[in-house]
């Protein structure tokens, strides 16, 4: 990899400033020499009607531009500079594959970090649970319930500074549901890859039932792990790097049957990548926003989380990687700076700088106006005695 950096105009020898004081002895010494010189002349009667002429007032300029040619000789011998700075940097690298559940179990709020007053205010608004959905026009002033974070959501926030922390190692997104899809193919321009994190998001409900009632299948409505691990190791196959990393984060339990975890497993196994599974959700009741017809947002139940953690624990030591559990949005981010710290690699790297001398921009100047001040000082503005 190679990282270049523009430098600023510097000037390497500033002990040459030192010299700057030597600018003001013209003016010193114009200034001691004032009235020193003199002639003989008969009367000077006449001479006092005589007007001052524009030559002899801009002769005082001459005194300026020696001050001007020492400074600019001054900064010359300063050395100014301008380069740029290469630093190569060497790494082993590391491709790492971002498998994401994006099911509608991924809708329920338990990994929200205030779940906790989510949880309290459900449970004040059991009675209208068992009829429907309590409206959150109770909760209006509860800021926990109305900007609350669902699990895709609150995953969403964490791998963005998972990936901001990874340097230069490619990364991809993939993600899974009734099936899998590619989102991100595996590069380097995280700033991209973020972009694309970003907008991931669930389907509305309206959304949901503008499919039904078209009789469509509800994309979401499934959860097919073995697809999403099989998509992404298709992705790392070509890898040539000599590491090859999977984090895989669900919330539930492959019911997708055409293509099962351990098929998918041992094609990764196969291919040398290590899978870093997680296991997101509570055990607790869990909750979801919602809408109702008139546009207010409610609380829904959630079914209980129906995650399989001795499937994600096998995948995990198939492939000699680990299997974590997340219950809260904290934890979630300790997994991933877990994970961070487990695939580091040294880097190292050589620093290159290539500098122009920009000596000639002051002395070409200083120059050009000293031959000025010679001139004009013996002819035009020559001064007698």
């Amino acid at each position: 990899m190679l990282i270049t950096h523009m430098l600023p105009e510097l000037f390497r020898d500033w002990i040459a400033f030192l010299l700057l004081p030597l600018a003001v002895l013209p003016l010193v010494r114009a200034l001691w020499l004032k009235g020193d010189s003199t002639m003989q002349f008969s009367s000077v009667r006449q001479l006092k009607r005589l007007k001052t002429s524009l030559s002899l007032r801009a002769r005082n300029l001459l005194t300026l531009v020696r001050i001007a040619v020492l400074v600019l000789i001054v900064l010359a011998l300063a050395r100014p500079q301008q380069g740029k700075t290469e630093t190569r940097i060497q790494t082993e690298g590391i491709d790492i594959a971002l498998v994401v559940d994006c099911s509608l179990s991924m809708w329920a709020l338990d990994l929200d970090n205030r779940y906790q007053e989510i949880q309290d205010a459900g449970s004040q608004s059991t009675g209208f649970f068992s009829f429907g959905r309590p409206r959150a026009s109770s909760f209006a002033n509860n800021d926990a319930i109305t900007n609350a974070k669902n699990r895709l959501e609150v995953a969403r926030d964490v791998i963005l500074e998972f990936v901001k922390g990874r340097g230069g190692d490619r990364m991809g997104l993939f993600v899974f549901a009734t099936s899998a899809h590619i989102q991100c193919p595996l590069t380097t321009n995280h700033g991209v890859l973020m972009d694309i994190v970003k907008r991931l998001k669930l389907p509305t409900d309206r959304e949901v039932k503008a499919m039904q009632d078209r009789k469509e299948e509800v994309w979401g409505s499934q959860t097919a792990i073995g697809w999403g691990i099989a998509t992404a190791a298709k992705r790392l196959a070509d890898s040539k790097a000599k590491s090859k990393v999977m984090v895989l984060l669900t919330d539930g339990r492959n019911n997708v049957q055409d293509l099962t975890p351990e098929t998918a497993t041992e094609m990764a196994t196969a291919l040398g990548i290590k899978i870093y599974t997680i296991g997101a959700g509570t055990e607790d009741q869990s909750y979801r926003l919602s809408t109702d017809i008139d546009g207010a947002p409610s609380l829904v139940p959630m079914p209980r989380t129906e995650l399989d953690e001795a499937q994600l624990k096998r995948i995990a030591d198939a492939t000699n990687g680990h299997y974590f559990r997340a219950t809260d949005g904290d934890s979630l981010k300790k997994i991933y700076q877990e994970i961070d710290k487990l695939e580091k690699v040294t880097t190292e790297g050589e620093k290159y700088s290539e500098y122009l001398e920009l000596f000639s921009m002051f002395l070409l100047p200083a120059l050009g106006l000293l031959l000025v001040e010679i001139g004009l000082g013996n002819t035009r503005l020559r001064k007698l005695p």
